[in-house]
């Protein structure tokens, strides 16, 4: 399989879950994505709030706040933010803005499915 050509420095960044959700499923589906992919991993992001999104429309949830806040610092060319599925762009969303708030600039998702 060939991937994509991107900065040595390219980290992945898995979209960390809440923790009341993490139990109930028993493993994060973007680690288990992001260890497929041929780069190296870090946590990141740590979710603050664990509100579920699926009765939520996309502007709704757009309107949330944001349910993540940066608790570690990686020096990087490219983050790659790994979820395993895109619905409205939210969450992707949110975490890209926390990361550029803290000086991230090239930022970049990949999704499993749309």
């Amino acid at each position: 399989m060939s991937y994509p050509k991107l900065p040595k420095k390219t980290v992945l960044v898995p979209i960390p879950l809440s923790s009341e959700r993490l139990r109930s499923r028993g493993f994060n589906q973007a680690e288990a994505v992001a260890k497929c992919l041929p780069y190296p991993s870090v946590q990141l992001l740590k979710r603050t709030e664990g509100e579920k999104q699926a009765k939520k429309n996309r502007k709704q949830r757009l309107r949330m706040n944001n349910p993540f806040e940066l608790f570690n610092q990686v020096d990087t060319e490219l983050i790659m933010l790994i979820d395993d599925i895109y619905t409205t762009g939210a969450t992707i969303h949110h975490a890209a803005l926390i990361l550029q708030k803290n000086g991230y600039r090239n930022i970049s998702s990949f999704t499993l499915v749309r």
